[in-house]
């Protein structure tokens, strides 16, 4: 019997997935793809895959008889073991900390074959892992990756983080759990405030009451609230600042990283940007400018903000090349 690949990249609000021949070494070889909205909360989550599966079912692209071995998805969250940890998948709940302690894996077996093999990651790894990828693919960017230490800060729904070394061959080791949502920042009222209360599509509407996505659609909103746009990334380069002091505090103490690993990214001299915020739209490409505006008045001219290339197609690669290390 045919097996398949089942990829899933989980976002507070839109989920993109697709299937694959089981042997798949690219995703130029999806069967199909496919995106929708997520469906907030754990009863929400269990009705989406059921739905993914019920899509699976009725796709002509798909061979008949194949089924699903494996399953990679990439999700919001501190995940240890398929374990979400407390307070760090908000943007997907409800009700706020619905999906703490949560066994993803334990949790969406259920809805498929007994031998389905079923593998999570945190989201923000896998656009980092494949952001990283692509960079490389690309002869004009791989000098900013290759033998460097590199972060990742992805603002999307929430705030996604992740820092990796990469070797002189493109080989990539994650430092730390590298989240940077709750680190400790100040904003400009001089307050204390979580970094995803100020760098993310949730903290935009907050203050604004519109979506980035409304940004977008709309020049004329999007030219109203230029400020508050410029003023997000000026907090990212805020957060690059205190990862380059080694000033990496959070806002629970038991999230706080080792002082080993906090000196390993205080070398970081280039950071991919990916999230919807970060690379779409109008919204993407002001943030992208007023970061660069930033990093040069604030003598950072050394560090790198690199937008990732296709941040739709990075999730993807990364959990492929997340497959290759489980064999």
């Amino acid at each position: 019997m045919m097996s398949g690949l089942l990829l899933v990249d989980l976002g507070g609000t839109k989920t993109f997935y697709g299937v694959l021949p089981s042997n798949a070494t690219s995703t130029d070889d999806f069967y199909f793809r496919k995106v929708r909205e997520t469906i907030k909360g754990k009863k929400g989550l269990h009705q989406l895959f059921s739905t993914i599966l019920d899509d699976i079912s009725k796709q002509s692209k798909v061979p008949s008889g194949c089924h699903i071995s494996q399953v990679l998805i990439a999700c919001p969250g501190r995940i240890i073991d398929g374990v979400i940890s407390p307070g760090s998948c908000n943007n997907m709940s409800i009700v706020q900390g619905e999906f703490d302690g949560l066994d993803l894996i334990s949790f969406l077996a259920p809805l498929f074959a007994k031998n389905t093999r079923l593998t999570v990651m945190n989201d923000a790894e896998a656009q980092m892992a494949g952001g990283v990828i692509e960079c490389l693919q690309d002869e004009s960017l791989s000098g900013y990756v290759l033998d460097q230490t590199v972060g990742y800060i992805g603002p999307g729904t929430g705030l996604g983080g992740g820092f990796c070394e990469v070797d002189s061959k493109g080989r990539l080791q994650f430092i730390t759990d590298g989240h940077l949502y709750d680190v400790r920042m100040t904003d400009s009222q001089g307050s204390e405030q979580k970094a995803e209360d100020l760098i993310s599509g949730r903290a935009f509407k907050t203050i604004t009451g519109y979506s980035a996505k409304q940004m977008s659609d709309s020049r004329d909103l999007f030219l109203h609230h230029i400020d508050d746009i410029s003023r997000m990334g000026a907090y990212i380069v805020s957060l690059i600042q205190l990862i380059l002091e080694g000033h990496i505090f959070k806002s629970l103490s038991q999230n706080d990283w080792p002082l080993t690993d906090i000196d390993k990214v205080k070398g970081c001299r280039t950071f991919l940007l990916g999230g919807s915020l970060g690379t779409k739209g109008y919204f993407g490409e002001a943030l992208q400018t007023a970061i660069q505006i930033c990093l040069d008045e604030s003598d950072l001219e050394d560090v790198h903000v690199v937008p990732l290339p296709d941040s739709d197609e990075a999730p993807f690669i990364g959990l492929m090349r997340l497959r290759e290390s489980l064999r």
